[in-house]
């Protein structure tokens, strides 16, 4: 199962992987990505409405972000763009991956992912003998 956390502003966003094996008893390194939102649409040489680019380049971006997800932890800042809002929601549609909306974290995704692994570990069984 991957678990992606994803943080929207209005700049851009930040994301973060869940890592592929957690320890109980080391370190959960979490990596955080950003990137800001694209002018204009690649390859794409035609004229389209500003907004419109606006919102075809935050659903590539999160549609390429989100391509093998399973789950999504998504936050959106209360200063996100909310036309962009519509596109980041047909891109999480699209590989059929569940979404959980959760409040906005300081440290962007990152720190949503590291919050969500600490709750993950702290409600998994543990093995016998410990």
């Amino acid at each position: 199962m991957t678990t992606i956390a994803i943080q929207l502003g209005r700049a851009g966003l930040t994301w973060s992987l869940m890592p592929e094996t957690l320890h109980l008893d080391d370190e959960n390194p979490v990596e955080g990505h950003a990137a800001r939102w694209r002018q204009g649409v690649p390859g794409y040489r035609g004229a389209l409405p500003e907004d419109m680019q606006a919102r075809f380049s935050a659903y590539l971006i999160v549609l390429d972000i989100v391509r093998d997800a399973d789950h999504v932890l998504l936050a959106v800042e209360d200063d996100a763009d909310q036309r962009l809002l519509g596109a980041v929601d047909v891109a999480l549609e699209a590989p059929g991956c569940g979404v959980e909306e959760v409040p906005p974290h300081p440290d962007g995704a990152a720190g949503l992912m590291r919050d969500y692994v600490e709750e993950t570990l702290a409600s998994s069984p543990m093995p016998p003998g410990m």
